[in-house]
């Protein structure tokens, strides 16, 4: 008798709530610098793309985090990560903001500060956790 691996329970192989994968973050990169008009995407590096995903969502897990964690991580590493030949900070905000409210939460402030959290994270003015702060902070979720 072969024994099979296990598969680890529903709630820690799978999130509870919509979040891309590579083909999807891929195809939602393109269709921003096309929207942007900033050309075409260029190379992609699937594996570093994968690797950042998979980070986002484990690190999730593993410290217990919530929807709002998770987006700060996705943010932070889609924009540090850089697994896109440009616009990395572009897609890293605009994917996590759709990111959320896909998921029901609307961040709820000007355009411009928005930029300037993409800018900062950029320019290694913020962190994690002062992200995940400016999120609790920023957002306004549904009634239940």
């Amino acid at each position: 008798m072969t024994s099979r691996p296990q598969q680890p329970p529903p709630s820690q192989s799978a999130p509870a709530f919509a979040y891309p994968d590579v083909d999807q973050t891929v195809a939602f990169h393109a269709a921003l610098l096309e929207r942007l008009a900033l050309g075409e995407p260029g190379e992609v590096d699937r594996n570093r793309l994968k690797s950042t995903l998979d980070r986002a969502i484990n690190a999730a897990r593993d410290q217990k985090g919530d929807i709002l964690w998770l987006a700060s991580y996705l943010m932070f590493e889609l924009v540090r990560g850089k697994p896109f030949a440009k616009a990395n900070t572009q897609t890293g905000v605009a994917l996590t903001l759709a990111f959320l409210q896909r998921n029901g939460i609307m961040v709820t402030v000007p355009d411009e500060e928005i930029a300037g959290v993409g800018v900062a994270i950029t320019s290694g003015g913020i962190y994690v956790a002062m992200l995940e702060m400016w999120l609790r902070d920023s957002v306004r979720r549904p009634p239940q």
